[in-house]
């Protein structure tokens, strides 16, 4: 359609002009026979109800589709006559429309009204929205200032519900600690009235007591006494035993040396050359005695 001029485009726009004079033919043919056409349509697995609306609801499109195509064509032809005004056929089309989709004037007063209405109340909040420019603003501000405290009173929750368990987690522990305590108590006051009871029920008087008092620090004196004595007779005994352990040693050496050479000289073992049947090794043994060497 752009180049309506050019040749080459005849072709598509004639086959367009013979389309939309079918489609005109068509169309004519269905507005003649409207009614047979509502009848042949299949309603099947529709309700009663449903199929009375469906064909309503396509009466009322075919006639509205008629009217706007005689209002079309009377428009056409007045403006191919000379005309220029349309009002006659604009108040021709408005009232076949009234009367096709049924309009109840008494309604369209009352949505005049309520339109009216809601135009100034529009007009209004144009007017308050003028003398107060900023309010979207504040109440912007303001709502990110509640948000701010939402989220302050919410970490402010979190915080105190934390130091409540805290709290709850020492009262428990304090609460343990006074049972332990009481408990404690309670058994300090049986040992008292025990303690109590044998000092009220027992045999000995404050003499007796201090006597035994005496006696035992005198028996402490002794004990102290025989302590240091027997640390005395301790070291005494193991000077002794260093003695007798280095005599031992120098006995045990000298031995030695008479061993070797008693078996150089082959005088022992009994059974060698030079022994004659005697046995010439001296077994050292300090527990048999000091006359146990007599034998050798």
């Amino acid at each position: 359609m752009y180049t309506m001029g050019a040749p080459h485009v005849w072709p598509q726009v004639a086959a367009a002009l013979v389309w939309l004079i079918d489609c005109i033919k068509i169309y004519s043919v269905m507005r003649d026979n409207s009614d047979v056409l509502v009848d042949t349509q299949c309603w099947s697995g529709e309700a009663k109800d449903e199929i009375v609306v469906n064909k309503d609801l396509y009466y009322i499109n075919c006639s509205s589709d008629n009217l706007l195509m005689e209002y079309t064509e009377k428009c056409y032809d007045h403006f191919m006559n000379g005309g220029d005004a349309f009002e006659e056929m604009d108040a021709e089309l408005q009232a076949k429309l009234n009367e096709v989709f049924k309009v109840d004037h008494s309604k369209v007063k009352t949505l005049e009204a309520e339109n009216k209405r809601l135009n100034e109340e529009i007009a209004r909040l144009e007017r308050e929205k003028e003398s107060k420019p900023d309010r979207l603003e504040m109440l912007r501000k303001l709502k990110a200032s509640l948000q701010a405290d939402v989220e302050k009173y919410q970490a402010y929750m979190t915080n105190l519900e934390s130091h409540s368990a805290v709290l709850d987690q020492k009262l428990h522990s304090l609460t343990e600690a006074c049972e332990a305590s009481e408990l404690e108590a309670e058994m300090m006051k049986q040992e008292n009235a025990r303690l109590q009871h044998t000092v009220d029920n027992q045999l000995y008087t404050a003499v007796d007591i201090e006597r035994i008092n005496h006696e035992k620090d005198e028996l402490q004196q002794t004990i102290n006494k025989l302590t240091k004595e027997l640390e005395t007779e301790r070291q005494q005994l193991w000077a002794e035993e260093l003695k007798y352990a280095r005599g031992k040693e120098s006995i045990e050496a000298q031995l030695d040396d008479y061993h070797k050479l008693a078996r150089k000289l082959k005088l022992i073992p009994a059974g060698m050359d030079n022994s004659r049947g005697h046995d010439f090794e001296i077994k050292f043994s300090p527990e048999d005695g000091p006359h146990s060497p007599s034998k050798f």
